[in-house]
Parts: C-alpha cells; sequence; structure tokens
C-alpha cells in the first residue's frame, strides 16, 4: 500500500496507489546490445540525467530505444549532453527513436547546444522525429552557440539517420541554426532526414537542415520555412 511520496522499484503482486508519484523504472542494461527501454517522459528524463551526471567518458554511450510515442508537455527541458565550458558532457551512445515522435519538446534555455539532444559526439540518433519548440539567444557570451531540432551539434563522426525536425527553432545572431542540426561538424553525418519545422536565425547560419556543415549531408531535404 503506498499512500505518498515518491516511488522508484518494481512492484510484484496486488496492491493499491493512492497518493505521490510513481515511476517505472526503465529496463535494458544500456548497452548496444541490450538498450534502456524508454516509453514515457519520466524514463526520458532519467536516462537524460544518467548521461548529463556522467563522470566518465563511458558513461556517455549508454544507449536506449524508445517503445512509444512520449509527450514531453512544453516542460522546460535541459539537451541530453549539455556540454557546458565547466563540465564538457557529450552524449557518445546510439539512440533509437523506433520510428516514434518525441513531442512538447520546449527548449528555451541559455544552452550553448539546444535541441532534444545538445552535442553528439560520434554517436547516433536515429528512427526519431521531433515536434515543439526550440528557442534560443546565447549570443551575449560571445560563444558560437549551436541551435537544432534534434540535435544541437553533431560532431566527430556522429550520425543523425532517419530523423525529423517539426520544432519551431530560433536562434541569436551569433549561433548557427538548422532544423536537424545547429552545426555538422569534424566528419558528421546526417542521412535520410527532412525538416518541416520553420527555421529563424540570422545571415550567420542558418538552414533548413543545418546551419554550418563541415561533414556530410545524404538524401535530405527540407520543406519547411527558413528566415534569416
Amino acid at each position: 500500500l503506498i499512500t505518498g511520496g515518491v516511488f522508484n522499484n518494481t512492484v510484484s503482486g496486488s496492491g493499491t496507489i493512492t497518493g505521490g508519484t510513481f515511476n517505472t523504472p526503465m529496463t535494458g542494461s544500456g548497452t548496444e546490445t541490450d538498450p534502456y527501454q524508454i516509453s514515457t517522459a519520466d524514463q526520458l528524463k532519467l536516462f537524460r540525467d544518467k548521461v548529463n551526471d556522467a563522470k566518465t567518458e563511458e558513461e556517455t554511450k549508454i544507449c536506449a530505444v524508445l517503445t512509444s510515442a512520449i509527450d514531453l508537455n512544453n516542460e522546460p527541458w535541459t539537451p541530453i549532453g549539455n556540454y557546458t565550458e565547466g563540465n564538457q558532457i557529450y552524449y557518445e551512445g546510439t539512440f533509437d527513436g523506433g520510428g516514434h515522435t518525441i513531442s512538447g519538446l520546449n527548449v528555451t534555455g541559455n544552452f550553448r547546444y539546444a535541441s532534444l539532444f545538445g552535442a553528439v559526439k560520434g554517436g547516433t540518433i536515429k528512427n526519431l522525429t521531433v515536434a515543439g519548440n526550440v528557442s534560443h539567444n546565447y549570443s551575449s557570451t560571445g560563444l558560437d552557440c549551436h541551435v537544432g531540432g534534434i540535435v544541437g551539434s553533431a560532431l566527430d563522426a556522429a550520425t543523425i539517420e532517419n530523423c525529423s525536425n517539426n520544432c519551431s527553432v530560433t536562434g541569436g545572431s551569433g549561433d548557427f541554426i538548422g532544423g536537424i542540426a545547429g552545426s555538422n561538424i569534424n566528419n558528421a553525418r546526417i542521412i535520410d532526414c527532412y525538416n518541416v519545422g520553420t527555421i529563424t536565425g540570422t545571415i550567420k547560419g542558418t538552414g533548413g537542415v543545418t546551419g554550418l556543415n563541415m561533414g556530410t549531408i545524404s538524401n535530405c531535404y527540407n520543406v519547411g520555412t527558413v528566415k534569416g
């Protein structure tokens, strides 16, 4: 009998939950052959926190697969792989969207890499659609910022494959802004992706697929409005 509080564990047998918050833990071990199974917003947040709280590079290589569509309900979102100057965290694993959509994304904080995924280094994001809003202006710091629908920046041979963006993406005067990725650099690849979201930026670097490309873009297209 659970009458209140937060319960993070497994339940067997019969029982009654009358209050509080109940979070079903992710199954899987986070490896490439046994990825975490994610089906709820709470599980996606837990996965994000595991990456962003990583103490070693290996901990950022955890893998996951979506087993259903997820609605983030427009709650403020911190990117997965939230790289900062003081805490250089990249996402380096494989995330398989399973053909599902993550909707209600709402990124409005001052992140250097703003998106569902922030900085993806050598990792893979595939089979995923994202819908919502990414709105960002971090340019007052003088840093180049990277703003996208799926990832902020794909770098160091990262792969973004079979993904689509239906987010409205807006960046500031010093930003690189794109529907799939703000930037695609250092041998990164964007393959079989498309954008239908509205992309708004400046002349510095704004595009339907990416705002800065120093990698490979293959079999991609944009039908969203691009303003810049």
